[in-house]
């Protein structure tokens, strides 16, 4: 008798990275794009002009790097890094309900940064390449 080997295993984090992509394309193109509601906060928040595109460049590439799995770990730890400095600023000007969907975006990526983190997995245990597997293409 055959095994069972699940058709669809591990496919969860696909999805939670997909979907966290796809939102921080949206939450970062409205900074990169300097949409207006985004410009006011910013410097309400007392943030000087360019760091909005900064950061809109930051979780842009941070989602795309959601989008490979051999670069996950690095987009989950980039975005991750991201929204602890959203939640602190949040916190700081007092918007301490704003803060509670960063923490939650905090702990998503941070799941799919350890997911998908450089330890020795047993499927990368026997390459002979110098370059991390982590970061082949």
């Amino acid at each position: 008798m055959k095994e069972f080997k699940p058709r669809f295993k591990g496919i969860g984090w696909h999805v939670l990275a997909g979907a966290l992509a796809l939102l921080f394309v949206m939450s970062g193109g409205m900074k990169f794009t300097g949409a207006e509601e985004m410009v006011a906060k910013f410097a309400e928040w007392g943030y000087p002009g360019w760091f909005l595109y900064v950061v809109g460049v930051v979780e842009v590439g941070g989602a795309l790097m959601l989008l490979f799995p051999k670069l996950r770990f690095f987009g989950g730890a980039l975005l991750s890094v991201t929204m602890v400095g959203a939640a602190a600023t949040h916190v700081a000007a007092g918007e301490y309900a704003q803060s509670i969907p960063a923490a939650v975006l905090f702990v998503l990526t941070g799941l799919i940064a350890w997911k998908y983190s450089l330890r020795d997995e047993p499927e990368r245990r026997h390459t002979t390449s110098t370059i991390h597997p982590a970061v082949q293409f």
